[in-house]
C-alpha cells in the first residue's frame, strides 16, 4: 500500500506539480505522502500552499479518481490509503 493524500489548493493560489508541472486542480488531487515527491506535497501542507481533504469524505480511490466531497472545507490533515493495482 502506498501512503497517499488528497489535497487541494487554497483559495486564490496555484500550485504546480512537480512532475507535470501542471497546476494542481482546483477540486483537488491525489498526491503521495511519501518518497522524493511526497516530501514536496507536504513542504506545500506546511506552508499553507495546500490543504488536505478530510478523509471521510475521500473513500478508496485511484489517482484517476475523484472522490465526492461532502463539504469545501480544507480543515482535517489526514492520510489516505490506496491500494496500487498491479503487482504481487
Amino acid at each position: 500500500m502506498e501512503k497517499t493524500m488528497f489535497v487541494k489548493p487554497r483559495k486564490g493560489l496555484i500550485v504546480r506539480d512537480p512532475k507535470t508541472l501542471s497546476p494542481l486542480a482546483e477540486n483537488g488531487e491525489i498526491k503521495p505522502f511519501v518518497g522524493k515527491e511526497g516530501t514536496y506535497w507536504r513542504r506545500q501542507l506546511r506552508d499553507g500552499s495546500i490543504g488536505v481533504v478530510n478523509s471521510k469524505s475521500v473513500s478508496k480511490t485511484t489517482n484517476t479518481e475523484k472522490p465526492k466531497e461532502k463539504n469545501d472545507d480544507v480543515k482535517i490533515m489526514s492520510i489516505v490509503n490506496s491500494n496500487k493495482k498491479g503487482g504481487k
